[in-house]
């Protein structure tokens, strides 16, 4: 989660819970689940879903806003959550860009020093936002650059070195309703907000509904269209 978000919302708010479980289909493609690193982690709510939920045991979640006092976390017993402002090397099993690239003004350039800090064999999983048409004054708030489409993500993942092995779409049932808005409100400037974020946390019940109709995400993924541009890619 970007740090310019509300950090208190919940590790099971329906957003960051579905875009989780959605990759977790993935996670057979990563040979070992030992340690993972989240580059760009803000709150860390990624790599805390992964240590909670899956068998991977450390964590390093990166992001240059960090507090350099930041202080390390143990998530249970024998899982622990380290932080870090900068690093070296990449030296895991999983790397994590989760709506980072975005905030990256040149990307291109960004993502090919992470992939030359890594081994080969990494496996990574990215999302961006989709479609430059949707962008909006949630963009604005969260500074991004760009929004995505599956090619041009896929430009910018295989010029890094990396080999793309699934490129799709998310959240694709909130598409047309997203779309919609987002559309009206450029046609008509008197509708035009300032900049700020679209997220929020909800109550137990809409959070609950809004999980639940989502679920179908966990196992259809969308090649056309969604809010989200997902690549599961790997270091050749």
């Amino acid at each position: 989660m970007d740090l310019l978000e509300d950090t208190t919302i919940s590790l099971n708010h329906w957003y960051y819970y579905t875009k989780y479980k959605i990759l977790t289909k993935y996670l057979k493609l990563v040979p070992a689940h030992n340690r993972l690193i989240d580059i760009g982690a803000g709150s860390a709510i990624f790599s805390r879903l992964f240590l909670q939920n899956t068998s991977f045991v450390a964590a390093d979640a990166v992001d240059i806003n960090y507090d350099k006092d930041k202080k390390n976390e143990n998530v249970s017993i024998d899982k622990r959550l380290s932080f870090y402002t900068n690093m070296d090397r990449y030296n895991c099993d999983l790397i994590l860009l989760m709506d980072l690239l975005e905030h990256i003004e040149n990307d291109k350039s960004f993502l090919k020093d992470v992939v030359n800090k890594s081994e080969k064999g990494t496996v990574y999983f990215i999302t961006v936002p989709a479609f430059n048409f949707l962008f909006s004054a949630h963009d604005i708030y969260l500074k991004h650059f760009r929004r995505y489409s599956r090619k041009a993500l896929k430009s910018v993942v295989e010029e890094a070195g990396l080999e793309p092995i699934k490129i799709f779409y998310s959240f694709y049932l909130l598409f047309p309703i997203v779309a919609l808005i987002r559309i009206v409100k450029k046609c008509f400037t008197f509708f035009n907000l300032a900049p700020k974020s679209e997220m929020k946390d909800h109550s137990k019940m809409v959070n609950f509904i809004l999980s639940k109709i989502h679920k179908i995400e966990h196992y259809i993924s969308n090649p056309f269209f969604g809010l989200t541009c997902v690549c599961i890619a790997r270091k050749r």
